[in-house]
């Protein structure tokens, strides 16, 4: 039995009533809730089949995601390594896209530029896995692909040291960060004898003294089918996509069985303390206990036990994981709310064996420590003294339900959550997941929390930030063209840290081969389906509603969306936009802000808020049964937010904090500086719109009400919805909470000002930090709006740049600079105005003159060799590969769906966008490539430490 049929069936009593008479909702009166529709659950059951070589395949067929996802994962990650070899799983993870016998590195770059679709990896602790979301098309090759990886990785002596440069750029920066260096720490301290104690990332000396000879016996010794699970789920017949992999995989001998004895951590008998102290960063503690294995009963307890402390989540490392405490959770009211941490949370992993689970907390201050530990110890021994209430017990699972379904909607959803509990146990347990919440009660969770939160098993770290003195010089200064010497100063950052979360990054730095592999993707065409057509009705009062039917899977995703950007702040409110929109979290005119997070987070849901230059947003995603209670709290907080003094302070104080910490890195000073040499000081675009620490600190609680006054109104508004939801249902639902509602006084012009082009001339403009490790580059100018008739060829030219991910022409920069360049990206944001069109760069200091030299040469031959008709039409039909897998992803065509409506692009924009691209001509190409990549007229900034010195000595050596 899968899993979505029983999650229903085990919790449908626990939904709450439709309406609410006095706020916060009391579960224990509560009728039972209904259970969906049979219709709405997925009939599409897993097929597993494992080959005579050993490895186990997992198909799921389902039709209403018109795509394939793609998941290969071997059973080894880091604590399959021994003392003096670490980090050898994650960097082997990198070198196998460097190249096989039967597709070389170019071949690979070109293989997954031209399918399309999204791509990458990561390694645990556990696992290494792969994955792919492409058209149905590109299956075939995707699957050759990793059954090159699995046995034909070439592992050259060039790529290998190339990827080991790169895992240690990729170690700087995550140091960088105070969370990251202690949760290292605490960790390595916290385990003894365990190899889960290792760092993901490897030591730095480890890292720096293995050899190629070290790298191939890994390799040889894990990457095999019998130690290897594939998972397929999406669009097609399960016997053709099982012959497909038959072809690709049987061919593969089996290898013996991996021997891996089981280490038992010893039992801890006292407590332990670590206390790092640094210059910068942010006040951070974490405390630490022993955690069950995912095969121990005591597993599922500890989820219902960290639901209640901080709220549940995906258990899938691959996806993106929110860490921070629910409003009504306990840990959020006990540090949050009484302001002594900005941000709480908990990290508990599924594993294969025994780890660590994990409380964190951000502190207002580095006076709140003392008060911090001694607040988050006593929520746990009210754990063990006191039981939890009906209500209590009944959220953390609706939570769980919830996460299941939202974890596994989606193609790349399934084949993730599928994988992963097949490389640590069996993907059965997805099945029995929801059955063993169940079983959890209240004494369990007492029992289970005297047993494992002891004072002799815990582990504490604090983070003590040092004062810095902190420098930013900004100066305009022609950087030398033959490029700065090359040093070794981050040899010193990189020794000695620790990691023990998955790097979680996109694979980068393709290399190139003299002699690329041509992979043939299967030449249909294809094109947006017409399921992604939404249906559109604008009310009498202008608010506009788009409904998407997009899935069966009984899940939704709601965005209410108001026409309150930055674009209507000043340069002394900046900020406010986005400081009004988290303020809509805290409560409403009828509920207070626990009532009001009571209110969705007992359905399971977790809603956000997010503000850009012309709108901000909030987004929920829950099941789809509470479709009409998740509209009704979201259009209530827009309509009405509670706007309380109180929350008001917490709020903004945790806002400028976290820009404050953004301030301190480099890629926010480039920015900053690129905005304000490409656009008038009256422009909107000129600012940054998460705003600046210092003009948030001075803002007001009248300025918030005003701009809520102002800008919140309901012909600003956009209610989309996409899921397992019929249009007409959600019409009625929100014309009756809407209504009534009517705006006051005419509206202020939706537009922004037109940015005159600004030559820039292509010299560098440098700004000298006195913090980080690594400069950010940013080049470009002001680009198009939406409506410019150059915007379909530049998102072509922009796939040509960045191609799937990482690839594109940035890629062979990547490839070339493998060991200076951490990443390349490239960005058009094409909206109302002219916002920018910008490459940007991370780089190591003494690189970044060397990296724009090879993006001006790679600038120069594009716009001078152009492309071909045959080069023109294979990257159309890549893009629009890449834009159908991302709108099988239900939040994501929330989102555009979102967009079309808020530039008014018609209703009938997806079905258009095919031709539109397609019809990009050679000229109209040819054109954009010579005008928009001209870098001679291009701003440049540089932002990093070491630059002007480094500089400096450069112009000393050349002489006067």
């Amino acid at each position: 039995m899968t899993l979505l049929p029983r999650l229903f069936l085990l919790f449908a009593a626990m939904a709450l009533p439709a309406s609410f008479s006095d706020g916060a909702p009391d579960p224990a009166t509560q009728s039972p809730g209904t259970p969906p529709d049979s219709a709405s659950v997925p009939a599409g059951a897993v097929t597993e089949v494992r080959l005579e070589n050993g490895l186990k395949v997992l198909l799921r067929e389902r039709h209403d995601w018109p795509v394939v996802a793609v998941w290969c994962g071997y059973r080894v990650g880091s604590k399959d390594e021994q003392m003096g070899s670490t980090g050898m799983a994650h960097w082997l993870e990198h070198v196998t896209f460097r190249g096989t016998r039967g597709i070389s590195a170019e071949g690979v770059r070109g293989l997954l530029d031209s399918q399309g679709g999204e791509w990458g990896a990561y390694t645990f602790l556990d696992q290494t896995a792969y994955f792919q979301t492409v058209p149905r098309t590109a299956l075939e090759a995707a699957l050759r692909l990793e059954a090159e990886r699995m046995s034909a990785s070439l592992l050259e002596v060039g790529a290998i040291e190339q990827e080991r440069s790169r895992v240690n750029l990729e170690r700087a920066r995550a140091f960088s960060s105070s969370q990251f260096l202690l949760d290292s720490e605490v960790t390595a301290t916290a385990l003894r004898a365990h190899p889960y104690r290792w760092p993901v990332f490897g030591w730095g000396d480890d890292l720096r003294r293995l050899s190629r000879t070290d790298l191939l016996e890994f390799y040889r010794r894990f990457y095999s089918p019998e130690n290897a699970v594939l998972v397929l789920a999406g669009d097609f017949k399960t016997q053709a996509a099982l012959e497909l992999v038959k072809k690709a995989f049987e061919p593969i001998a089996r290898k013996p069985d991996v021997a891996r004895p089981r280490i038992n951590e010893p039992r801890q008998e006292g407590e332990k303390r670590i206390r790092i102290q640094r210059e910068g960063g942010i006040p951070c503690l974490e405390v630490a206990f022993p955690a069950p294995d995912i095969l121990n009963d005591e597993f599922y307890t500890f989820l219902v036990m960290d639901a209640v402390l901080t709220g549940a989540r995906s258990l899938d490392p691959s996806a993106e994981r929110d860490g921070s405490a629910l409003r009504s959770s306990r840990l959020f009211r006990a540090l949050v709310e009484r302001q002594i941490a900005i941000r709480a949370g908990s990290a508990l992993v599924a594993t294969q064996q025994p780890f660590l689970y994990k409380l964190r907390a951000v502190l207002t201050d580095p006076l709140q420590f003392q008060t911090a530990e001694e607040a988050l110890l006593s929520e746990l021994e009210r754990l063990k003294d006191t039981e939890l209430t009906d209500a209590e017990l009944a959220k953390a699972k609706n939570q769980w339900i919830a996460q299941s379904y939202l974890a596994q909607a989606g193609a790349a959803g399934n084949v993730n959550y599928l994988g992963y509990f097949e490389t640590i146990a069996s993907h059965r347990l997805v099945d029995s997941l929801a059955e063993k919440i169940q079983r959890v009660s209240k004494e369990d969770v007492r029992r289970v929390a005297i047993k494992y939160f002891g004072a002799n098993s815990r582990t504490v770290g604090w983070f003590v930030p040092l004062p810095k003195q902190r420098r930013i010089e900004v100066e305009r200064l022609a950087l030398r063209q033959d490029g700065f010497p090359l040093g070794t100063s981050l040899a010193g950052a990189l020794a000695g840290e620790t990691l023990d979360s998955p790097s979680n990054l996109s694979v980068v730095g393709l290399g190139s081969s003299p002699a690329p592999a041509a992979v043939e993707v299967a030449a249909e065409s294809v094109s947006i389906p017409s399921s992604f057509q939404p249906q559109l009705k604008i009310l009498p009062n202008k608010v506009s509603v788009v409904v998407a039917q997009s899935s069966v899977d009984p899940v939704i995703t709601i965005r209410v969306c108001t026409k309150a950007g930055s674009m209507h702040e000043t340069d002394d409110q900046e900020g406010l936009a986005r400081l009004t929109a988290r303020m809509l979290l805290e409560g409403t005119r009828n509920l207070s802000a626990t009532q009001f997070a009571e209110r969705l987070e007992f359905l399971g849901a977790r809603v956000h808020s997010e503000t850009d230059y012309v709108s901000s947003t909030l987004s929920v995603r829950g099941l789809s049964k509470d479709s009409e209670r998740l509209i009704e709290a979201l259009i209530e907080a827009i309509r009405m937010p509670l706007l309380n003094k109180d929350s008001f302070d917490r709020v903004k104080a945790s806002l400028a904090m976290e820009l404050r910490s953004r301030e301190e890195q480099e890629g926010f000073a480039a920015e900053r500086a690129f905005r304000e040499r490409i656009y008038a000081s009256s422009h909107p675009f000129r600012r940054m719109a998460a705003g600046r620490a210092e003009t948030v600190e001075r803002l007001k609680l009248a300025d918030v009400s005003a701009f809520h006054r102002m800008h919140y109104r309901p012909d600003h508004v956009i209610i989309t919805v996409v899921g397992d939801v019929q249009a007409e249902p959600v019409y009625a639902w929100v014309e009756k909470m809407v209504g009534d509602w009517t705006a006051a006084g005419p509206a202020e012009p939706f537009s922004i000002p037109a940015a005159p082009p600004v030559a820039g001339g292509g010299q560098p403009h440098v700004i000298t930090t006195s913090y980080g490790d690594f400069s950010e580059t940013w080049v470009g100018n002001a680009g198009i709006s939406v409506r410019h008739p150059d915007y379909y060829a530049m998102r072509v030219l922009l796939q040509i740049l960045q191609g799937s991910g990482k690839g594109g022409r940035l890629g062979k920069i990547l490839a070339a600079e493998s060991g200076t360049v951490l990443k390349a990206g490239a960005v058009l944001d094409a909206g109302l105005s002219e916002g920018p069109f910008a490459i940007h760069l991370t780089t190591v200091p003494q690189a970044a003159q060397r990296v724009l030299d090879l993006l001006k040469e790679e600038f120069e031959r594009i716009s001078t060799e152009g492309v071909t008709a045959q080069e023109l039409e294979a990257v159309q039909q890549a893009l629009l590969n890449t834009v159908l897998v991302q709108l099988s992803a239900p939040e994501r065509l929330g989102r555009e769906l979102e967009r079309i409506q808020l530039h008014d692009l018609g209703n009938d924009y997806l079905q258009r966008l095919s031709e539109q691209i397609k019809g990009v001509t050679l000229d109209r190409l040819t054109d954009c490539l010579r005008t928009r990549l001209n870098f001679d007229q291009m701003t440049v900034v540089v932002a990093g430490p070491g630059v002007r010195a480094t500089n400096e000595a450069a112009e000393r050596a050349s002489g006067p």
